[in-house]
């Protein structure tokens, strides 16, 4: 940061030194929820107003000062979140793509590549910024995966 701009990230570590940060997951998550309920996975947009908004509210798609709580908005987060729970967990490769942005490409347990993401980093405001997720076409990687296997007591491994 210059004079409290941002000027460059240098990686995206939490600190704990994972891969990648909780702010970016929750970034990553917030998007393929949004990108669900606008093509209106398990038909949602059927449910009344309240339920409409309380969604839309929780994934900050509109910024109301008005309280919205539905039962059929709660189900349909927590549905979501259990379609992706681990769809960020494996980080296959991280690739810089310029001073305030990376590509991730995130993988399967067998180290096939499954979604391929841009996030980039925006100023907001002095010492602030911004993540914006976008989701960019499958990337297809394939990454050697060690399995450890135990057999009739016996511990092996070998690659995938």
């Amino acid at each position: 940061m210059k004079k409290g701009q941002l000027v460059r990230v240098v990686d995206i570590f939490d600190y704990n030194r994972r891969p990648i940060s909780q702010r970016v997951t929750d970034e990553l998550l917030r998007q393929t929820y949004i990108n669900d309920y606008k093509t209106n996975k398990y038909n949602f947009k059927k449910e009344n107003q309240i339920a409409q908004n309380y969604v839309k509210k929780e994934l900050k798609l509109i910024t109301s000062s008005r309280f919205y709580w539905s039962k059929e908005g709660v189900r349909y987060l927590q549905q979501l979140k259990l379609d992706y729970s681990d769809d960020f967990d494996i980080l296959l490769k991280i690739e810089r793509l310029n001073d305030t942005s990376f590509k991730l490409i995130f993988g399967d347990v067998k180290g096939n590549s499954v979604s391929t993401w841009k996030v980039a980093y925006l100023p907001n405001g002095q010492y602030k910024s911004k993540i914006i997720a976008t989701r960019l076409p499958l990337e297809k990687l394939k990454v050697r995966m060690k399995v450890y296997e135990i057999r009739n007591g016996k511990l092996t491994i070998h690659e995938d």
